[in-house]
Order: structure tokens, then sequence, then C-alpha cells
């Protein structure tokens, strides 16, 4: 019988046909029946667990919460101690305190021990914790510069410097007014949403919100509402004419206030937020007494840089730059044309000398990369050209699909949503990326170098328990 059954077995799996052993006995219409009938009990059961279980939430979670709290407060004292040293009769803490705190915890720390205690402040505070301390107004966005990395302790803190430039760029390079109105309501509701669970969620979306003013404001400026759908679609209006609130126009490289003028905005931004970061680099180092450090590695820019400007905006033979922008000769009409070029060509030796002071023979290689950076800055206007054109060919796009028969609306419709969310989608992030690196990469490289590390206060953080 075993060799029947094998070969029986054989034959079966030559036609694909297998033999499934199955538990238990019985027809398999009852067990299938027991089966859904269990299967009822189980759902029951677990309906009936769900309900319990919410009974037990809405009863112990917020008692959870406040024993787990207070536990975690009662373990972070016991820590505390811990970490610093004892012997049988004698006890030792060593912490980080606030200057402006320090007679204050010296005071408690004496009542509290009725005097039998010694004091020992330590001044040497190069490894010593940072508090970054700006104004109300700007300490939401400290997160910014700490992405970066914090400052070191009596270093200069940026972000007060920094916060009103990143606005700037992303309001640029997005620059479309209904995508700043898309901003402002995507923050505004995630605010009132999440913020209330995370004050960085908060901090983000206060962030992107300012950053949809700025995008609208420009949007408006440079008459940009997805492309040129209010433009063409809506207004009708012919070329030189202008939408309410616009007075400049990216795309016409005729207009005085086109193609050009934004190119050359775009340098001048890029100069001063150089310039800005070597004066930011060269004021740190007088604070810490290295008077020479601060004139020959960053002084000896700001003068370059400001030569620069003069070279940029007059009329020069040697050295024609200004002119293959399309700058207007401003410096020529205050200096007169040769005056200018030699002040620009003075300023940029005087900065020049004192740089190879400090790095010498490398002095070539940062005056290139000086240039590169502050043509670097140009990006901003091929963004916002860019972001502009792409709206408007989708709207060209959706146009074309609205005149298709029958199907025509609805199908321009869906492609003038979808494409203008991708392109919507697209604008922004290359906004907040491309100006995230104007700010870390070209402004940064010129000062700042972070380094620093949080100081975090040895305090009980209560969320559900008061003392």
């Amino acid at each position: 019988m075993k060799n029947k059954s094998r070969e029986l077995d054989d034959l079966l799996n030559k036609y694909g046909v297998r033999i499934l052993k199955v538990a238990g006995r019985g027809k398999v219409g009852e067990i299938l029946k027991k089966l859904n009938m269990r299967l009822k009990e189980i759902k029951k059961e677990k309906k009936e667990s769900a309900l319990k279980l919410n009974e037990i939430y809405d009863k112990y979670y917020q008692k959870l919460l406040v024993a787990r709290e207070l536990l975690g407060i009662e373990k972070e004292r016991c820590e505390a101690f811990v970490s610093g040293a004892a012997t049988g009769k004698t006890g030792m803490l060593r912490f980080w305190v606030p200057e402006s705190e320090s007679a204050n915890v010296k005071e408690l720390v004496n009542k509290e021990s009725k005097n039998f205690c010694e004091i020992s402040v330590n001044k040497d505070l190069k490894d010593a914790p940072v508090i970054m301390n700006n104004p109300k107004i700007i300490r939401p966005f400290e997160f910014i510069t700490t992405m970066y990395g914090y400052p070191k302790y009596g270093n200069l803190d940026p972000t007060i410097f920094v916060i009103p430039m990143l606005i700037l760029f992303i309001g640029m390079m997005v620059a479309d007014a209904i995508t700043g109105i898309v901003l402002i309501l995507l923050g505004f509701a995630l605010y009132k949403k999440y913020g209330r669970y995370s004050q960085g969620i908060k901090n983000l979306m206060t962030l992107i919100m300012l950053c949809g003013l700025m995008t609208v404001f420009v949007g408006v400026i440079t008459g940009d509402y997805f492309g040129n759908l209010f433009y063409h679609y809506i207004f009708h209006l012919e070329h030189g004419q202008a939408l309410p609130g616009q007075f400049l126009f990216p795309e016409d490289a005729t207009h005085p206030f086109g193609v050009y003028f934004f190119l050359q905005l775009a340098i001048m931004i890029g100069l001063f937020h150089l310039i800005l970061g070597t004066v930011l680099g060269g004021y740190n180092e007088l604070m810490h007494g290295k008077t020479k450090d601060a004139v020959t590695h960053y002084f000896s820019w700001s003068i370059l840089g400001f030569g620069w400007v003069v070279i940029f905006l007059s009329t020069n033979t040697l050295f024609p730059i200004g002119e293959a922008f399309h700058f207007p000769p401003v410096m020529d009409n205050l200096l007169g044309p040769g005056t200018a070029a030699m002040l620009g060509g003075a300023l940029m030796i005087a900065g020049l000398l004192l740089a190879f002071m400090k790095v010498k023979a490398m002095v070539l290689l940062e005056f290139i990369d000086f240039f590169a950076f502050t043509l670097s800055y140009a990006r901003i206007t091929a963004l916002l050209i860019a972001a502009g054109a792409v709206a408007t060919s989708f709207n060209v796009l959706a146009e074309m699909a609205w005149s298709v028969p029958a199907i025509g609306p609805i199908l321009g419709i869906i492609v003038f949503v979808l494409a203008q969310a991708i392109g919507m989608f697209i604008a922004i992030l290359d906004g907040f990326v491309q100006s995230l690196r104007l700010v870390y990469v070209e402004h940064f490289s010129r000062y700042y170098t972070g380094g620093g590390r949080e100081f975090k206060p040895f305090r009980a953080d209560r969320r559900y328990t008061v003392e």
C-alpha cells in the first residue's frame, strides 16, 4: 500500500496536484461553520476588549503621565548627585551657571548649607555651553543657526543677521503671490494643529508664514500669479502693461526693471551678504582682542568687497565687468569715470595686500573664491525667472488641454491643478534649499564655524505637574 501511495503522489505531483493533510476530523462544511462562528466570537471579544482598553485609558492615562513625569524628575535629581564626587563626610558638585545668576546661586547654596560649603568659580570658559540671547522676535528662529552648529562660548551669534536675509532669499526665489498665500495658509494650519505639541513645529511654521508673506510681496510687485495666469488669462493685458501693484518685469530683457535689473540686484545683495559676513567675523575677532586677525583675515575682504561694488558700478576699460552685467555707472556720476575706476582698483589691491599678510600665496585662490561666491547669488534671479516660466508653460499646457473636444474643460482643469501643484512644490523646495545654501555656504563660510554646545539648565521640565 505504501508503494501505491507513493505512486499516487508522484502521479498527482506530475499534474500539479498536492494532497494536504488537515488536522482534525469531520466534514469540511461543518468545520467551516464552526470556524465562522468562532470568528464572530473573536470579533465580539475584540470590540469588548477595545471598550475596556478605552475605559482604562480614560481612567489611568493622565495619572500615568503624571507618575512618569514625577519619576523622571526624581531620576534626574539622583543622576545629578551621582555625577558628582563624594566621600564619607563630604560631597562635590560641578555645574555651569549663567553669569547673571552666579551671585544668586552662591547665595542660595550658602543659605541652604548654612555656610558649610566651599564654592570655587572656574574662570576657564573654553568648554562652557552656550545660551543664545536673542531678542524675543528672533528667538523662534534660532534653530536655523543651530542646525549648522551652536556658536562657541563668547563668539558672535549670527541669528539676528541671518533670518531677514533668509526670508528675503526665499521670497525672491519662489516669487509667486499664489504660492505665497498657500505657504501662509499651510503654515497657519499646521501651526494651529500641531504647534501646541511641539515648539519646534511652532517655530518652523512661523518661519514658513513669514516666507509666505515675503513671497506674496515679491509676487505682487513682479506680477507673478501662477506665472502669467492673471496677466494673460484673467486681465488680458498686453506687453508693457502692468498688473495692480506691479512695477518689476523679470521676464522682460528690454525693460529698465527687467531681467538685467534683477541680475544686478542679486549680485549687489550677494556682495552685501558677503561683506556683512566679513564685518561680523572681524567684529568677533575684535571682541577677543585679536586686532591683527580682524584686519588681515576679515576686514581685508570687506575692503575688497567694497572695491567690487565700485568696480561693478563704474566704467572700467581694463576690467569692464560692470558693463557685462549692464550695471548703471553710478560711481562715475558721483566721482567721475577715471576716479571711480581708480578707487575701485585701489580698494581691491589694498584688500588683497592685507589678506596676503594672513594667507600668503593662498590669497589668489581666496580672491577667486570670493568672486565665485558673489556670482553665486545670481541663482536668485535664475530661480525667480525659472519659477515664473515653468508656471507659464503649465498654463499653456492647460489651455491646449482645454481645447480638446468634449472633455476639454475637465481635462484642462485637471492638467492645470496637477501641473501647478507639482510646479509649486518644486519652486518651494528649490527656494528653501538654495536659500539655505546661500546662508550656510556663501555667508557662513566667511566667518562662522559653530562648534559650540547648548546650555541645558538643571530644572524640572514639568508639563503635567506643578511644584
